[in-house]
């Protein structure tokens, strides 16, 4: 079978020309259907189309990759090779970063009371960082802080607050610091939110799931025959336990860590051509 290709503007006519028709659930079907006949070229244009979208796919996961090179640059720094295990000690973590971890009740104290656009939207604050910079002695110039949880959260949930709040830090755009730097407080798991909570979560997984890790234990639990075949909730429930995260969290991770393996696996395609 012999294909053609199309230069964008010649893409751009065609699928615009799709354009001009109703724009329907009907009109989407037949064009999605369409392989050849008098509508070969606009079956080839869709089809190469959905190309780009397979690229998009891709280049998306470069941000997930620098998140998760970062996370690992400081699993390395901060802790020993024998440290370096699930769970991952996160307060330990905080602490080498200049982060007191504090557990406050945020409910019943005023500087904590969530103003009541938030309570419309649904938000409600699990933790909360504050960035100062230290103005004396011989780290002046750097940046510490605390990191507050609310204290009645189970602990899974409290290592996730503080992994998202360093990733808050980490991935911070506000540079100096200065005397006071508050952070917004991160929202529970059901609110909508802004970028940048999506971008600390992604921090949180990289931290508390790294990459190799993951990679490792999956080798290893599916060399016991008892796993096997592997069921996918089951593997859930393994990686929640073993890095005392909460579940919903882990099933998100788990999809990053699957797509930044068919990151890298493409990349290896790419540079061995």
């Amino acid at each position: 079978m012999i294909y053609r290709t199309f230069g964008d503007d010649e893409l751009r006519r065609l699928l615009d020309e799709e354009k001009n028709h109703p724009t329907d659930e009907a009109r989407f079907v037949s064009l999605i259907q369409k392989s050849g006949g008098e509508d070969r070229d606009v079956a080839l244009a869709y089809a190469e189309e959905n190309k780009k979208l397979v690229q998009e796919l891709f280049n998306n996961q470069k941000l997930t990759q620098k998140i998760y090179e970062r996370a690992k640059a400081i699993l390395d720094y901060f802790l020993t090779e024998e440290e370096r295990v699930f769970p991952i000690p996160v307060r330990k973590i905080a602490e080498k970063l200049g982060f007191e971890v504090v557990e406050r009740d945020f409910q019943n104290e005023d500087e904590f009371i969530l103003s009541e656009r938030q309570k419309e939207l649904g938000k409600s604050a699990i933790a909360r960082m504050q960035m100062r910079e230290k103005m004396i002695g011989p780290n002046a110039g750097s940046i510490a802080g605390t990191i507050f949880v609310q204290k009645d959260l189970d602990e899974t949930s409290k290592r996730f607050g503080i992994a998202h709040e360093l990733g808050h830090f980490v991935l911070r755009t506000v540079n100096p610091i200065g005397l006071l730097y508050i952070e917004e407080a991160c929202p529970g798991l059901y609110a909508f939110v802004k970028q940048r909570e999506f971008l600390a979560n992604e921090f949180a997984y990289a931290l508390l799931l790294p990459y190799e890790m993951v990679c490792d234990e999956k080798i290893k639990y599916q060399s016991y025959s008892i796993n096997l075949p592997i069921d996918y909730s089951n593997w859930i429930i393994h990686l929640r336990d073993l890095a005392q995260m909460p579940e919903y969290h882990v099933v998100l991770a788990y999809e990053k860590i699957k797509l930044l393996n068919m990151y890298y696996e493409c990349e290896n395609t790419e540079s061995s051509k």
